[in-house]
């Protein structure tokens, strides 16, 4: 123990460990970068209760490696031994760092689908990617970042009926069928009997009326024509999508239930 803490060697490992932490934390503002501006833009990383997991990745990213190095790191040992442990301790870190990454992408938010009465928001894990070749071709192909719009169809038959039933059953819900997606403004007239006026839900949620009005003013239109719809995802149903009244367009979501 007295050598591991020896002024020397703790010098040089302090070193080393700082270039190491330096490192790190241009890796996890890169990475930071492709998550929160690409797979999960605001405000899908709240509603689908990921922070934690992308915490989790960053601390390890930022942390462990350059603590490893802190005890690790030796100027008695040879050079050939440091660069041993500097490239295990990278490996180490990479792996981690590439499996978090990897679990954040499956899980990223690929549809938001106008359902019944609601938007659902769908995730790549929650796709069937077997289906996606059953798809309208400009849904092949699930977006490598930001998320596509689609409605859902309606069965084309009782069978159809009756085997959809059974699969909501099993958890999967039309939403995140390739199969039954439409284009988003096919439903046009369903969206917009289902939309109600955003001032009716601030009425209802007085108490969180004060943030949604704020949400609301920052889409730069009139509050009092604006439209909402209930957002929801597997993790939530807590949250409103904000639409445009006369594109039905997505402007902005609350932390709201719009139920």
């Amino acid at each position: 123990m007295v050598g591991i803490w020896d002024s020397k060697r703790c010098q040089f490992a302090a070193r080393i460990a700082a270039w190491h932490a330096l490192l790190s934390v241009a890796i996890a503002l890169l990475a930071g970068l492709l998550v929160f501006k690409g797979w999960y833009t605001p405000p899908f990383a709240q509603m689908l209760g990921v922070n934690a997991l992308i915490a989790l990745l960053i601390a390890v990213d930022l942390v462990c490696g350059p603590f490893l190095n802190f005890l690790l790191s030796n100027p008695r040992k040879t050079r050939k031994a440091l660069l041993v442990d500097w490239i295990s301790i990278a490996l180490i870190q990479l792996g981690a760092l590439t499996y978090g990454m990897y679990a954040l992408w499956e899980a990223r938010p690929v549809m938001i689908v106008f359902e019944i009465d609601r938007l659902v928001v769908v995730t790549a894990n929650e796709i069937s990617k077997e289906q996606l070749s059953e798809a309208l071709l400009e849904f092949q192909k699930l977006p490598q970042v930001g998320v596509k719009f689609a409605s859902t169809r309606l069965p084309r038959d009782p069978d159809e009926r009756f085997k959809s039933l059974d699969m909501s059953l099993q958890g999967i819900e039309p939403s995140s069928r390739p199969d039954w997606w439409i284009p988003y403004l096919n439903q046009q007239s369903n969206i917009r009997a289902r939309a109600q006026p955003l001032l009716d839900l601030a009425k209802r949620r007085p108490d969180q009326a004060a943030s949604l009005i704020k949400i609301a003013r920052q889409t730069s239109r009139d509050e009092t024509t604006l439209l909402y719809l209930p957002l929801t995802s597997r993790h939530t149903k807590d949250w409103v999508a904000i639409l445009d009244a006369t594109t039905l367009e997505p402007l902005g979501y609350a932390p709201v239930d719009g139920f």
